[in-house]
């Protein structure tokens, strides 16, 4: 997964995998192109495909409520300002299991 990474965020990386993934989507001629290109690449279909359901139905939502999508990005601390304030509780959670921060 390194092509996804991201030096000084995890989440971008996750945001890189999701819009590369949206691209092969759209650009895929078939299901079992698709399926090979994320195999090659280490990804489980079944999980992706089920993550594309889940922001297809967070989208439907969107757009019942009235509510508008952005239409520039979120800067990187915006974007971290918006994530720290949603996961609060795990910054800085340390395991008791390896002493491993989790957060």
């Amino acid at each position: 997964h390194a092509k996804f990474a991201d030096d000084k965020s995890e989440f971008i990386s996750f945001l890189k995998l999701w819009r590369w993934y949206g691209e092969q989507v759209q650009h895929k001629a078939s299901q079992r192109k698709l399926v090979g290109l994320l195999r090659q690449n280490f990804l489980s279909p079944i999980r992706l495909r089920e993550w594309h359901d889940v922001h297809t139905q967070l989208a439907a939502r969107v757009g019942e409520q009235g509510w508008r999508v952005n239409q520039s990005e979120a800067t990187y601390e915006q974007l971290h300002t918006a994530l720290l304030s949603g996961l609060l509780g795990n910054i800085g959670f340390k395991s008791d299991e390896g002493g491993h921060y989790q957060g």
